[in-house]
């Protein structure tokens, strides 16, 4: 097999093997001969024309003659063996490619030495441009590196903030860059998002909960992504919820509560935040 790759890599790289110039000696050079030889490869039909002046011809109809010959090797050569001449072409085919990719099988360690030098050298890399990215973006959004510690993350929160603040810096500005992306993926795109109505916009991103509310017939969700907005978060309690509160847990302290009249009336009459009583009312009209 060795002789036979050092003959197919001289045949290649257009050089006369060994074997191949003993036999062009044999044939041409003790006996004078007007026959012109036919050669497959270009480059070695012009090294042996020039080396061993020997009258070659390399074109199409040579290309064709070739491909019949090995077509018909079988029957042009009764005494091949076929399944010997396939292991044997697969075997010289395994070791060309091994020649071409300087490939030693006895030195396989080398390319993992390589390969963890090259991984070395990335991780080294990216670390140096995490560095500059922070080192840069630290002037517009110093805490980001508090909040995404990992390198990675923090390229694609960079990223995606630059583009936000880009596209949509209304939406940006009002619920922040990873809400506001988020809405704009559940709607599909900013115009669809902008033609919602706000009914819509409040439970987006709980839809799969309103329509298995909608099927129970229980409760509908009052909210979906924008319950994660910071407006919404950052907000206290106001005084009409906090007296709604007060009033509901007075209710059940004192055992009155009544939740049909609560759906139509959220504060009892006659409370400082509810509405008047009727009486009062009527002797307010008859006064």
């Amino acid at each position: 097999m060795s002789c036979s790759l050092l003959a197919a890599t001289d045949t290649i790289e257009g050089k006369i093997s060994k074997k191949l110039k003993r036999l062009l000696k044999k044939l041409y050079v003790k006996e004078i001969h007007d026959d012109v030889l036919a050669v497959a490869d270009k480059k070695l039909s012009q090294e042996i024309n020039a080396k061993m002046n020997v009258t070659t011809v390399s074109n199409s109809s040579v290309q064709n003659l070739m491909r019949a010959i090995r077509t018909h090797m079988s029957s042009l050569i009764p005494s091949i063996d076929e399944p010997d001449i396939m292991r044997m072409r697969l075997g010289l085919a395994h070791s060309l490619d091994r020649y071409k990719l300087k490939c030693n099988p006895d030195k396989i360690d080398t390319m993992i030495v390589q390969a963890i030098g090259l991984l070395d050298e990335l991780d080294k890399e990216s670390n140096n441009y995490v560095m500059r990215c922070k080192e840069m973006y630290g002037w517009h959004f110093p805490e980001l590196s508090k909040i995404v510690t990992e390198s990675m993350a923090y390229i694609q929160v960079v990223r995606r903030i630059g583009r936000m603040i880009a596209v949509a810096p209304n939406l940006t500005a009002l619920v922040g860059e990873i809400l506001g992306a988020r809405l704009i993926a559940r709607a599909g795109t900013l115009i669809n998002l902008a033609k919602h109505p706000s009914s819509t916009v409040q439970i987006l991103g709980a839809e799969k909960a309103l329509f298995r509310a909608l099927k129970t017939r229980h409760n509908t969700p009052k909210y979906g992504l924008l319950y994660h907005a910071s407006l919404d978060a950052d907000n206290e309690m106001g005084i009409r919820a906090r007296a709604y509160l007060e009033n509901r847990l007075r209710q059940l302290e004192a055992g009155t509560f009544n939740p049909r009249i609560s759906k139509k009336r959220p504060f009892p009459s006659g409370t400082p935040d509810g509405p008047p009583a009727k009486s009062k009312r009527k002797s307010e009209a008859d006064a």
